[in-house]
């Protein structure tokens, strides 16, 4: 991941099956100056395939989508772009999912039951190589 300047923006990729989750989360990034929202996706192949082409700092990435899963494509992606951080956005929120999550080597967890707060918390600590997942 690049280091942050002044001028520089977080690139962020959305991977999530339902178009009014990709379309809500990137009215929420792009309110902050901060951050970019560079491409969407709507399934894991597809996650892939935009991670390569738009080189994104961060990717919000859903873990059940069609084609391919999320965590399955995040590892994809993770060994071709270790320097992507990905933050896992899904409805399951148990501790043992989340420590299968950081064990498997993603960078952070969301719930979407959280509000907007907690994804741009998420999304600062990943951008700054710290690992976010809640209790």
């Amino acid at each position: 991941m690049k280091t942050q300047t002044q001028d520089s923006k977080t690139r962020i990729l959305i991977a999530d099956d339902h178009e009014s989750v990709r379309k809500g989360l990137h009215l929420i990034l792009e309110s902050r100056e901060n951050l970019e929202v560079v491409g969407e996706a709507a399934n894991g192949k597809e996650a892939i395939d935009r991670s390569r082409q738009l080189e994104p700092d961060v990717i919000i990435m859903d873990l059940k989508m069609p084609i391919l899963d999320g965590l399955a494509a995040a590892q994809v992606i993770k060994k071709t772009r270790p320097q992507t951080a990905i933050l896992m956005f899904s409805m399951r929120t148990s501790r043992l999912f989340t420590e299968i999550m950081e064990r498997m080597g993603m960078d952070g967890f969301v719930s979407k039951e959280n509000d907007s707060a907690a994804l741009l918390t998420a999304i600062d600590a990943v951008t700054h190589h710290q690992k976010y997942f809640p209790a």
